[in-house]
């Protein structure tokens, strides 16, 4: 019988060990759940105050470049200023926003840095950023053609520390607004058609070979272009349809 009885115990405290690990690992697994997103966030949140304690010193060595020039820097000298005395352009923004420079003739100090993920103007953002990968663009479809005779479908631009791909599209996408509000796109994306490949991107009057329409769209916002109307939708005026 006390054999029977250690076993009993024996057995009883396997079952326990065994409950015991699964509630351990279960705790683990929520552990998890919790801190990934925690993570995350603070790891962005210290990205944008890295970002904007390099642009706040960029912008202040600009300004200081600026007042010395006697108020005469051209964009150029601009960016030549901001690159050597910040080592680089590139990784100005240690979260791998692209950085723009903007210049603003109406404003005492007329050149400002602002990036492509942190800026805190969204439809800004959304504008600088789709005029970025309009004119990488257009000098890419040239390349291409260059070397291989014919238009590319689609252009690989870097943007904010990524790869976006920009797809030759036949006709219209639909893109009104950010791709929140639509159920067909995630996330950013963008298209572009070419004046004589198609009776579509002959509609807007550029010369044949050029790119006659370009739209692009982020989450919250949306641009377009093309050679008749030059750049419109959500982010350039209030769109309500």
């Amino acid at each position: 019988m006390k054999r029977i009885k250690n076993g009993l115990i024996s057995s009883r405290s396997g079952k326990a060990s065994h409950a015991v690990a699964i509630l351990l690992a279960l705790v683990f697994v929520m552990l998890a759940v919790v801190s990934v997103p925690l993570i995350r966030h603070l790891r962005d949140h210290s990205r944008e105050i890295g970002c904007m304690a390099a642009l706040d010193t960029a912008d202040k060595e600009l300004r200081n470049a600026y007042l010395v020039s006697g108020c005469s820097l051209t964009y150029a000298q601009a960016k030549e200023t901001v690159t050597r005395v910040m080592n680089g352009w590139d990784d100005l923004c240690p979260g791998g926003g692209t950085v723009h420079l903007v210049y603003d003739e109406s404003a005492e100090m007329p050149y400002r840095l602002v990036c492509g993920i942190h800026g805190s103007d969204e439809k800004e953002r959304t504008r600088l950023n789709a005029q970025y990968v309009f004119e990488n663009l257009t000098e890419k479809v040239k390349v291409y053609y260059t070397v291989n005779g014919k238009y590319p479908e689609s252009v690989a631009v870097s943007l904010n520390g990524e790869e976006l791909a920009v797809n030759a599209s036949a006709a219209e996408t639909g893109l009104r607004r950010g791709t929140d509000y639509s159920g067909d796109y995630k996330g950013t994306v963008a298209f572009f058609a070419v004046a004589g490949e198609s009776e579509w991107a002959d509609s807007f009057g550029a010369p044949k070979g050029s790119v006659s329409w370009f739209v692009f769209a982020d989450e919250k916002h949306c641009a377009r272009w093309d050679a008749r109307l030059g750049w419109s939708l959500d982010n350039y005026v209030d769109y309500d349809s």
